[in-house]
């Protein structure tokens, strides 16, 4: 997990850099915008794909850009049930289940991994290792807001091109289209 600054990370949602270790812009999919009021919040998924019809176009998703677009009073936070905060030794996962890490995070307990949103701050992971194999670590959650409203941006990166729109993987021949 690498956190970057704000310019850096609108420069990578919009696609004007190559921020996920040199990528090329045309591996991004269209940025998603969320609006998570009181009691609202996304139950843990993982950003990879687990059918073979969405890595026609692109490829997998290989990382995820999370823009928070608000300051949150309260809940809110993002969770990783199964990663290790930074400096940590990996404990006993066992006990955090995706009902309960949430509630863990919010109680403050060390052991969760929890980002709380604070506008302009962003996230990086990755969804898949080295080798190509999807890391099941990067199970996430976006945790319920209690109080306030959470706005975020998100942006996917994917391990290939991807051929449509404005994004098409070869620029269009004018001269040889005829």
């Amino acid at each position: 997990f690498k956190q970057k600054t704000a310019y850096e990370i609108a420069s990578c949602l919009v696609g004007s850099e190559m921020c996920i270790r040199d990528r090329p812009p045309n591996r991004g999919e269209t940025i998603q915008v969320m609006r998570y009021e009181a009691g609202q919040e996304y139950r843990s998924h993982h950003d990879y794909f687990h059918d073979d019809v969405n890595v026609v176009n692109g490829g997998q998703r290989l990382a995820t850009v999370l823009m928070y677009l608000s300051d949150v009073e309260e809940g809110g936070e993002t969770v990783f049930p199964l990663g290790t905060p930074l400096g940590r030794k990996s404990t006993n996962k066992k006990r955090f289940k995706e009902e309960n890490a949430c509630e863990l995070a919010r109680k403050g307990d060390p052991d969760v991994l929890a980002v709380k949103p604070r506008r302009v701050d962003a996230l990086l992971f990755y969804s898949a290792h080295l080798n190509g194999e999807m890391d099941e670590t990067s199970l996430h959650a976006g945790c319920p807001v209690v109080k306030g409203t959470k706005w975020t941006a998100t942006r996917w990166q994917r391990v290939g091109a991807i051929d449509v729109g404005s994004f098409a993987r070869e620029p269009i021949d004018a001269q040889n289209s005829a």
